[in-house]
């Protein structure tokens, strides 16, 4: 169940709210699985190429930063912020 939440919460952009009520769990539960995800890291090669950063707010003191390879449309790195810092980028 923890690779299926996780799919449709980070690449379909499906809100708590939406998968508690899908898969008959609380917010809570929902989080919980989502914070236990193992994350698979890829290799991403070297070389040359535009990287987009940004950092989206889902409630007040927790974002999600994100640095996406323009030219192949993939998030190359992600973390979890606090908040936004150029020290952080």
């Amino acid at each position: 169940m923890g690779d299926h939440i996780w799919t449709k919460y980070v690449h379909e952009n499906k809100t708590l709210k939406s998968l508690s009520h899908n898969h008959g769990i609380s917010g809570r539960s929902i989080w919980k699985h989502l914070d236990s995800y193992n994350l698979k890291l890829a290799e991403v090669a070297c070389g040359k190429g535009i990287i987009i950063m940004d950092t989206s707010y889902f409630r007040r003191g927790f974002g999600v930063m994100v640095f996406r390879d323009h030219k192949r449309g993939k998030n190359i790195f992600w973390k979890y912020v606090n908040y936004e810092t150029l020290g952080k980028y």
